[in-house]
């Protein structure tokens, strides 16, 4: 039996989602409660890596979600 496409799309988006917010949570904390400028800038920019990372991979999905429901 194979596992609806359509399904895995929604687990990974949520998943995804999920993870995105734990690690913006954890590290937000830890750069705020440590206060140091430099730390907080390089925390910004690797939760904008990991959000962009995030939104590529959901498009992929996505793509790959769409193109399998129409048989190509």
């Amino acid at each position: 039996m194979q596992p609806d496409k359509r399904r895995t799309f929604i687990d990974e988006t949520v998943t995804g989602a999920i993870g995105l917010a734990m690690v913006t949570v954890f590290l937000g904390f830890m750069a705020l409660d440590i206060g140091d400028t430099p730390l907080i800038i390089v925390t910004l920019i690797v939760l904008a890596l990991v959000f962009t990372d995030y939104v590529q991979t959901v498009k992929e999905l996505r793509k790959q979600s769409e193109n399998q429901e129409t048989g190509e």
